[in-house]
């Protein structure tokens, strides 16, 4: 109904179906939690223990809010009774049986935790078998943020449509430690411009994706960035620079797209560490490659699969990306991207309008494809010099591109 016709301006996704979405988790959930729990409550189950406080020399802490390491926080049981117990791992200290979770610590009112880095701490009081609602607080410290790395840089995105390419230029970072980072202050100083936000936390193992233009990364990988940041990546390498809450450097190095850097992230690919959790000097380029597929692996690990994460949904249309390299000899990457499952064919057509080469002609899932286009028969001569086709079916969709073969 929301491309519905029959209204003076057609509804879309962007002008109506996104605003709604925003409206319902905006202005009815935030009053609806409340009523919801007033109906457990009646029928009886949603008992009425108190979940713990979390309280420093005194206070109640209520909200996210940076602390120094060393700051003491204990966990107060305001109901007479019971036992509070506690975790520091992420972990909620009742298991899905009612029991007592092994990484939970039971906590009098006097114990206390004394957090030295990132925290996130979730508590409950366990009286008489009953379990109160769970208390989750993270408690932000100015880390050391050894574990952040650059894990992809996009700094050649092929046009989409209409829409040019520099739109679709982002940057990714991991948390390749094994402790929580805050990233509170922290800004990006040459290259592009971006200061992290209040409480910007990322977790262990986690992306964190920034983009020159939000609206349009979305469009192309199905979800938006964390950030959108001002400025523009040069295609032919410069430096960039990221910096501590202090003002302390970070990450800085250049990258170029010239040997002895991988060249083929000036055509759609991008650029993206050897290794998954990169330890080596950002600043060689003997530690980067090319990504496996063009447009990249916004938001994942860039390991060869298609597979599709929960962030990043297979696009709602067929994408047919140019052939890298073009011009080629004798052999030349095409890849694509299917929204569904879908019976697939693609061709080879010289300019005579001839098939000479069926390169695909199967049932494939849906996400991102790479076939290898190899211009020499079985005995080792090359077709002719000049224009080809390629052309792509999938399903009742149809997608061509034209390609160069050079001697």
């Amino acid at each position: 109904r929301w491309g519905d016709t029959q209204v003076a301006v057609a509804r879309t996704k962007h002008d109506d179906w996104l605003p709604q979405i925003d409206n319902v988790v905006d202005n009815f959930f935030p009053y609806r939690n409340p009523i919801v729990l007033d109906q457990l409550r009646q029928a009886g189950l949603f008992n009425d223990i108190i979940p713990p406080r979390f309280l420093h020399n005194g206070r109640e802490i209520t909200g996210e809010s940076t602390v120094e390491p060393g700051t003491s926080v204990r966990a107060g049981n305001t109901n007479g009774s019971g036992i509070v117990y506690l975790t520091t791992d992420g972990s909620d200290p009742r298991l899905m049986d009612g029991s007592v979770s092994p990484s939970a610590l039971a906590a009098a009112d006097t114990d206390s935790v004394v957090i030295q880095s990132t925290t996130r701490i979730k508590a409950r009081v366990l009286d008489a078998g009953n379990w109160s609602p769970l208390h989750e607080i993270t408690l932000p410290v100015r880390d050391n943020l050894a574990g952040l790395k650059i894990t992809e840089i996009h700094y050649s995105p092929l046009d989409e449509g209409e829409i040019d390419g520099r739109e679709l230029e982002f940057i990714e970072l991991k948390n390749t430690g094994n402790t929580l980072l805050n990233l509170t202050g922290a800004r990006f100083v040459r290259g592009i411009d971006y200061t992290f936000p209040a409480v910007t936390l990322l977790d262990t193992g986690a992306f964190l994706v920034l983009a020159s233009n939000s609206s349009r990364f979305n469009y192309r990988y199905g979800f938006y960035p964390f950030g959108e940041y001002t400025g523009q990546l040069d295609n032919g390498g410069e430096w960039l620079a990221l910096v501590n809450a202090a003002g302390d450097t970070l990450i800085q190095f250049r990258y170029n797209d010239r040997n002895p850097w991988p060249e083929q992230p000036s055509d759609g690919y991008s650029l993206v560490p050897t290794e998954l959790n990169p330890a080596g000097d950002p600043a060689d380029p003997a530690n980067w490659r090319a990504s496996y597929f063009i447009h990249g692996s916004a938001g994942r690990e860039d390991d060869g699969t298609v597979a599709v994460s929960k962030k990043s949904r297979v696009p709602e249309r067929l994408i047919l990306s140019r052939n890298y390299p073009n011009p080629f000899n004798p052999e030349t990457a095409i890849s694509y991207t299917l929204p569904e499952r879908a019976q697939v064919e693609m061709m080879v057509i010289n300019s005579s309008g001839q098939r000479i080469r069926t390169l695909v002609d199967e049932h494939q899932e849906a996400g991102s494809h790479r076939v290898i286009w190899d211009s020499r028969d079985d005995s080792g001569r090359k077709v002719p010099s000049g224009l080809f086709i390629c052309r792509l079916r999938a399903g009742s969709a149809t997608k061509s591109m034209k390609m160069m073969m050079m001697k």
